[in-house]
């Protein structure tokens, strides 16, 4: 039976030794030894790889200078002992019992390694500074069966060390990270209760089950895949790499933070009520939500999608309130379904995608972008106003847009470098700024007839069709027409189309539509595409490109063929009459 005594030196502490099957030829089993004990500690003893050590009272303590110690199975310690790990220490199979409360701790050195079972009412541990634990091999496992917390955890990690969860898996009814490390690195930790995490709690392809994680540290997904149990988080959680899910709204405290570094997060909501949300990298997905950018906004009220960091909305669309705005640094991307902006959007380099519903720029809204891809490919009501709708500015310079654009009177489109529009174009709102505006994909200028000026450079790509519709004589007014200040690029297909109950039959000859204005110009279209005249008439083309202008020409009679024709023989045969008398 063991026993403690004191002695002149100190204290003397009694463990019964017994060898365990298999080992017999090693070292011979020690029975009832007395170890020594300073201030109750056991200093410097190595069991070996073999028998049993019962502790009563004091804590064993493994110095940095111990290579490698060993215990046996089915150890024992009562009560409240503490085993201080400052040397690697294996536990072999087997069950070690603690009767009361039990605490590994270790310092940077130390390192407890697990291949059996820990049962106690209580397991804690204090690794110091950088201290590891390390917990892993074949069938290990942790199983507490009482509560405390600071009283009610089962098991608790304190002074900044680590435990590592990586082979086996690793249980406990409540877990409770004060200010550790927990890294699941390739097992599951299983908190049926739930898990308080005020330190850091990392998952690199390991999992956690558990219904409820309280966050009051810092958890951070780095690789694999996982569903968020019910996460009350009041610190920060951050997703640098793997795929994290969950079915329910993710609710941010004016406490919490959300960062995104990477990897991919799909919600349903961001539930946010005061917290800062980081957008660095990595995919977010809203799958129920609105966008709304205003002051109780999921995303803040003036959010910025960093670079290379993406948001996707499946089913939402965007709102951005007047006074607020949304930014898209570089290689940042946004993919919502329809929206409107009446404050300010920037697209820095980044890619602004609406599907699904078309998207409306207020009359209040600003839409910069640079170095950008805008795609605009959503429909609106029964199939009309797709695409984006501009009421108010768009500042672009060196963008591409895809997709249909309608920019009506009182709006404006400043283009500056290179703008490129392959979709629908439509509208009489003004082209301004120095840029190059190249229309691939149709333009038809004006809401009715319109003069619509543009003061840069103007290109019909080879594959466009510019419409311009007649309704009248009365430039600007009546019929559409284009003043380019800079230098105009002919291509592609011109088609005139009459409007407003206006037909050929209204045009007369010597009648004349001064279609274009320019600084300078080249190229020609490749088709034109103009209306029927009536009777006797035909479209003069021969001023396109030398003034702009198309005009209507009579054509003559046939009568009038005859009478020509005969005064061009009576003149040949006064011509051979003449040469014979010569």
């Amino acid at each position: 039976m063991p026993f403690l005594r004191r002695t002149p030196s100190g204290f003397l502490l009694t463990c019964v030794m017994l060898a365990t099957s298999g080992l017999a030829s090693r070292s011979p089993a020690q029975t009832n030894t007395v170890l020594p004990m300073v201030n109750g500690v056991v200093n410097n003893y190595d069991q070996g790889d073999f028998g049993k050590l019962t502790v009563w009272f004091g804590y064993v303590s493994f110095e940095t200078d111990r290579r490698y110690i060993q215990y046996g199975s089915n150890n024992f310690y009562n009560p409240e002992p503490s085993i201080r790990l400052r040397g690697p220490v294996d536990f072999f199979p087997g069950v070690h019992s603690a009767v009361f409360s039990t605490t590994f701790d270790s310092n940077v050195t130390g390192e407890w390694r697990l291949l059996g079972t820990i049962a106690s009412a209580n397991v804690s541990t204090d690794p110091d500074g950088d201290g590891t634990l390390s917990v892993f091999g074949s069938n290990s496992t942790i199983t507490h069966t009482a509560s405390r917390v600071v009283g009610t955890t089962n098991f608790e990690l304190t002074g900044g060390g680590t435990l590592i969860i990586a082979d086996d898996p690793f249980t406990a009814p409540i877990f409770e990270n004060l200010n550790g490390t927990v890294r699941l690195t390739g097992s599951t930790l299983t908190a049926s209760t739930r898990f308080d995490n005020g330190g850091t709690l990392r998952f690199e392809g390991g999992a956690l089950d558990t219904p409820v994680l309280n966050n009051t540290g810092r958890v951070e997904f780095v690789s694999g895949t996982y569903t968020l149990p019910n996460l009350n988080n009041r610190g920060l959680l951050v997703v640098s790499g793997g795929e994290v899910s969950s079915d329910t709204a993710l609710a941010l405290s004016s406490e919490a933070t959300l960062r995104l570094a990477g990897g991919k997060l799909t919600v349903t909501a961001l539930d946010n009520t005061g917290g800062h949300v980081d957008l660095s990298g990595g995919t977010l997905v809203l799958t129920t939500q609105d966008l709304a950018v205003d002051a109780g906004g999921p995303l803040g009220d003036n959010p910025v999608v960093g670079p290379g960091a993406r948001v996707e909305l499946t089913t939402g669309q965007t709102d951005v309130a007047s006074g607020h705005s949304l930014t898209l640094a570089a290689g940042a991307s946004l993919l919502t379904q329809g929206g409107q902006n009446a404050g300010t959007v920037h697209v820095a380099g980044g890619t602004f995608e609406s599907a699904g519903r078309a998207f409306t720029n207020q009359a209040s809204g600003t839409f910069n972008a640079t170095d950008a891809t805008l795609r605009f490919t959503g429909n609106g009501a029964a199939g009309t106003d797709d695409g984006l709708q501009n009421f108010g500015t768009l500042n672009l310079l060196n963008t591409s847009v895809h997709g249909d654009v309608r920019s009506p009177a009182g709006s404006t489109i400043n283009a500056g470098g290179s703008v490129t529009f392959d979709g629908l174009v439509s509208g009489a709102g003004h082209f301004t700024g120095g840029g190059t505006v190249t229309f691939s994909g149709g333009y038809s200028p004006g809401d009715s007839p319109a003069l619509v000026p543009h003061a840069g450079d103007l290109v019909f790509a080879p594959g466009n069709m510019l419409t311009l519709e007649i309704g009248g004589l009365a430039r600007g007014t009546s019929y559409d027409a284009l003043d380019v200040s800079g230098h105009l690029t002919f291509g592609g297909t011109l088609a005139l189309a009459f409007y407003g109950g206006f037909s050929a039959g209204d045009l007369h000859a010597g009648d004349t539509f001064d279609f274009f204005n320019w600084g300078s110009q080249s190229g020609a279209f490749g088709t034109l595409d103009l209306p029927a005249l009536a009777g006797g008439l035909s479209w003069d083309t021969s001023q396109l490109y030398t003034s702009g202008n198309l005009s209507i020409s009579a054509v003559p009679e046939p009568s009038t063929y005859g009478v020509l024709a005969g005064c061009a023989c009576l003149g040949f045969a006064v011509w051979r009459r003449r040469a014979r008398l010569r």
